[in-house]
């Protein structure tokens, strides 16, 4: 049952939540591909983004080409930032997490 004048959570907003939670308590744990996998499945518990389907708990793929951020109309398109190939996410990310990790004392000081 409802509370009055309350209305429901958002599904988006309750994996948000549950993300947020994590990440603020157990700040102190390693970052690690699952961890992130954890959230971004939190983020995405339908396995889309708005109308687009998307790899949910996984590094991204090229399948549907390069990784772009894009604007402009159809045809006249600008290209702003090109993400780099799939196949060096893993490397890049492991590196990332490696560093971060290092990084978090200095951080909470």
């Amino acid at each position: 049952m409802n509370p009055g004048g309350v209305s429901a959570a958002d599904r988006h907003v309750d994996g948000v939540v549950e993300m947020m939670l994590d990440a603020t308590q157990r700040y102190r744990e390693p970052l690690t591909a699952e961890r992130l996998f954890g959230w971004h499945a939190a983020m995405f518990p339908t396995g889309r983004s708005g109308m687009t389907p998307i790899a949910v708990g996984a590094w991204r793929d090229d399948r549907s080409g390069p990784t772009q951020v894009v604007s402009g109309p159809m045809g006249s398109e600008r290209v702003h930032f090109e993400a780099p190939p799939a196949e060096r996410v893993d490397a890049e990310m492991t590196t990332f997490m490696q560093w971060f990790d290092r990084q978090t004392p200095a951080i909470l000081c």
